[in-house]
């Protein structure tokens, strides 16, 4: 077993959502989500065009900005996917993230492991990221774990 938990603690750290790391996501890969993902309201018409608003690909600082973009996205605040892109750091992607309006817990939990697959299969393949790839593939068969106490979604608390 792997455990990882803040960004810094090398050479595991790299497998946190904060680490600071591009990542490039066409678009097309995320047309499933405004398109074909269960809806949790009635706009996926919003959803689409802003998505379309953005170029291809689009490029986030960290996973925690991309998974909370498409949080956004999903729930069609354009607000905070533009908040979101704009925010510099992780702890404000994430703050901004969990006062997406409209957000309904029971919708998303049909999506985010799908949205954080995606994001971390784009993180794991940018050209950019090569050495984490290394160290990613470096582990193995073996579980990774994150070892956040609180986060009792994505970590073992």
């Amino acid at each position: 077993t792997v455990y990882f938990y803040r960004p810094q603690v090398m050479p595991y750290g790299t497998f946190c959502q904060w680490n600071q790391s591009p990542i490039s996501i066409p678009t097309t890969s995320l047309e499933w989500l405004v398109a074909q993902a269960p809806r949790p309201g009635p706009a996926p018409t919003e959803a689409r065009e802003i998505l379309a608003s953005y170029p291809s690909p689009i490029t986030f600082s960290c996973a925690e900005q991309a998974y909370m973009f498409l949080k956004a996205l999903y729930f069609h605040s354009e607000l905070f996917c533009t908040s979101i892109m704009e925010a510099r750091y992780p702890s404000q992607h994430k703050q901004l993230g969990r006062g997406v309006p409209g957000y309904d817990d029971a919708a998303w939990c049909l999506v985010r492991e799908r949205v954080a697959r995606v994001v971390n299969y784009c993180k794991f393949m940018d050209a950019e990221n090569a050495r984490m790839r290394a160290v990613l593939l470096g582990t193995g068969d073996a579980e990774l774990v994150e070892a956040g106490r609180r986060d009792r979604v994505w970590g073992i608390g």
